[in-house]
């Protein structure tokens, strides 16, 4: 029985000992955070609508990170999309260090933007106004293009 009981005190001890030593590192982006499925952009000088809901076009959001991807585009080749950190600052979302994720190689600084038109992105250094955030929509602006996404 003591054999028993140490045996127990000490498993204990073990799990407190690992449990106490991991720390998990949570976001505070709230609604932010998430798996985008970019369903349609609006051109607003000219109130053109392009529907892109059939796409495969995403943004994943996570920590200070921003991963935008094109999963059904073959001519990515080993490109598994395109990384840029990010602030939230009350209602602005800027995206900014943007690399070309290959993370066989490392990633690669992106010195042009034109590889993130496809995503509503026009600059390496963009801002957003979130025009509305909640658990499965999210609508951005710039001051050329409106982009509207749903939560996967």
């Amino acid at each position: 029985m003591k054999r028993c009981k140490a045996l127990l005190f000490s498993a204990a001890m073990t799990v407190s000992v690992a449990l106490t030593s991991c720390t998990l590192e949570t976001s505070d982006n709230g609604d932010l955070d998430g798996y985008w499925h970019m369903e349609r952009v609006d051109t607003i000088a000219t109130g053109g609508v392009c529907d892109l809901s059939g796409e495969l076009r995403f943004w994943a959001i996570q920590m200070h990170l921003v991963n935008v991807s094109d999963k059904g585009n073959p001519e990515n080749g080993d490109i598994t999309g395109y990384l840029a950190h990010f602030d939230m600052d009350g209602s602005t979302l800027r995206l900014y260090d943007m690399y070309i994720n290959k993370r066989e190689e490392g990633d690669i600084a992106l010195e042009d933007a034109a590889a993130l038109t496809p995503f509503g992105i026009n600059s390496l250094d963009e801002s957003f106004a979130v025009e509305y955030l909640n658990s499965g929509n999210m609508t951005l602006r710039t001051d050329a293009l409106r982009l509207h996404f749903k939560k996967m």
